[in-house]
């Protein structure tokens, strides 16, 4: 696996961006149709909603707005080898390419773009996409500085076109309840001291005033991480035991380093004292979000979507509930910042002998065209129900096109919209689809309709909404960028399975009190031993 060295993506910006003007200086259209049809093969992967319409339309698939515009306007036909449900589609990928038998280009995880390129089976996209990206493409990639770029990119040379997602989007805030923070005279906590004097509130002064000891401090999952796991704080602690950092040796992996051990020192003690849900240990997501809602929970870990659910739910069943996104908090009155991650999820690489490798390029630039909320041609046909036939029980188009991918910095903007909106009284704002959609919902909660209050909540203006919460990390420098965002490594695949396990099986002893703390220095000089060191090893070979 090669991750591009921070020198190169420099440069590799700086050259694409002038191949890119000299291109259009010479009046070259990037998206110019065809005189002849051409043909493009690839394949896909089937989800369930997706199914559903086929078996009612089969020809669905390529009959449809994407498809007809790919021929009509770029005069490009583009057709399918082969679809796999989605729970087969990485398999079957395998099979394909162990076989040598890919289509024109195909849709790949991260360590099967890392086969395709070891292989020589992926064609080098560097100077097509020199030569046809559109500017709108350029400042697509742009938004995030060029991470997903640099994901797709092996030794300075670009190997495939990310499929982009926002990365921002996966920060780490609290979601808090102000009703219960009100009820118990309590202010927003600043600092760690605060937030932890909160999280012993809520657990024993009745924050809900029914005379019950059924409230906890702290929503938590038994898987630890991810979603309503420690994420929010282990970021104010400088913990980051989902991601690499840049230590004084090197790239290290952020599990083994002490800061995580203080904060598994804090978690340990809530637990003791009764802070926690003692049943957490057997608890998914699906469990923590159903207390949440039943209002045993007034804080958690958490991201912008939980707006819509668990959230809506929870606003639902009590009104009263004041849900809102703070700040992560640290311990010594710096200024924490929350991990993300890249921006690419999968990648779209070109077969090395594919005839049109430029016909790909176009495709991605068609669906920027179309989809995304800043693009000047955003056409809504392209996206949900088409006008036309307002009975279609399809709703998202964006699904069925050959390509898709985002704008990484959406719903941002949107958010950004919706606020120049109720503060700044910015009618223009109206003009874009999704910021008018916003402001319509925003409107409807602040009219009295309670089924908004996700909206609102996501997307509403001030910093105490998900996304104005990320806006705030993005204007304060909060974020830290994921010093590894690469396929797994060899010794990844080998022993990350095992290295994972023994994580959550030390981390929950000491949580519960079956270990002591110093447990944690005997799992960091495992976790080297088992692998871990073969692991960051190879991790620094790669960046």
């Amino acid at each position: 696996m090669h991750a591009i060295k921070r020198y190169l993506s420099a440069t590799l910006a700086i050259l694409l961006l002038v191949f890119a003007v000299s291109a259009f200086a010479e009046g070259e259209d990037p998206m110019a149709k065809y005189d002849e049809m051409i043909t493009i093969t690839t394949c896909r992967s089937i989800g369930d909603t997706v199914q559903t319409y086929i078996d009612k339309k089969d020809d669905v698939l390529t009959d449809n707005i994407w498809f007809n515009s790919y021929r009509d306007e770029l005069g490009i036909n583009v057709e399918y080898v082969w679809t796999a449900p989605s729970a087969q589609y990485e398999e079957k990928m395998n099979a394909q390419i162990a076989a040598n038998d890919l289509p024109d280009f195909m849709n790949v995880n991260a360590s099967q773009l890392k086969q395709l390129v070891d292989y020589g089976m992926a064609y080098d996209m560097t100077e097509i996409f020199e030569q046809y990206a559109t500017p709108f493409t350029m400042e697509m990639m742009e938004a995030d500085m060029n991470v997903a770029l640099d994901q797709a990119t092996f030794d300075g040379r670009l190997m495939a076109l990310p499929q982009v997602a926002g990365n921002r989007d996966g920060a780490n805030f609290w979601w808090i309840r102000f009703d219960w923070l009100e009820n118990l005279g309590l202010e927003e906590p600043k600092t760690l001291d605060e937030l932890v004097a909160v999280m012993y509130a809520f657990a024993q002064n009745d924050p809900d005033g029914n005379g019950e000891n059924d409230t906890f401090g702290m929503g938590i999952n038994k898987e630890l991480f991810g979603s309503l796991g420690l994420g929010a704080l282990c970021d104010g602690l400088g913990a980051y035991p989902d991601g690499w950092i840049e230590g004084e040796s090197g790239i290290e992996y952020g599990s083994i380093q002490p800061e995580v051990k203080e904060a598994l020192a804090l978690v340990s003690q809530l637990y003791a004292d009764g802070v926690l849900d003692r049943e957490f240990i057997v608890k998914d997501s699906t469990k923590v979000n159903e207390d949440i809602i039943a209002g045993r929970i007034g804080l958690f870990s958490g991201q912008h979507a939980q707006a819509f659910y668990p959230l809506q739910d929870s606003v639902v069943a009590d009104p009263e509930a004041d849900w809102r996104a703070i700040s992560i908090v640290s311990d010594d009155g710096s200024t924490p910042k929350t991990m993300i991650g890249g921006s690419a999820g999968s990648y779209y690489v070109v077969n090395v002998d594919c005839e049109h490798p430029e016909a790909v390029m176009k495709l991605y630039n068609y669906f920027y065209m179309k989809d995304p909320a800043l693009s000047p041609d955003f056409d809504m046909h392209y996206h949900g129900r088409l006008d036309a036939d307002p009975n279609s029980e399809i709703t998202e188009w964006y699904q069925w096109a050959a390509i898709n991918s985002a704008y990484p910095m959406q719903n941002l903007f949107i958010h950004r919209g919706v606020e120049s909106y109720f503060e700044d009284g910015d009618e223009s704002m109206k003009e874009n689809y999704w910021v008018a959609d916003n402001i319509s919902g925003n409107e409807n909660y602040l009219a009295g309709d309670i089924t908004y209050w996700s909206t609102y909540a996501w997307s509403g203006a001030g910093d105490y909404s998900g996304e104005g919460r990320i806006d705030y990390y993005d204007l304060n420098g909060m974020f830290i960028q994921n010093a590894y965002t690469g396929a797994n490594t060899d010794s990844m695949v080998l022993y990350n399975a095992t290295l994972e396990q023994l994580r959550l099986d030390t981390f929950t002893r000491i949580i519960t009190g079956d270990a002591s703390i110093d447990e944690f220095d005997n799992y960091v000089e495992q976790w080297k031993a088992l692998g871990g060191d073969m692991i960051t090893q190879e991790v620094n070979e790669a960046a």
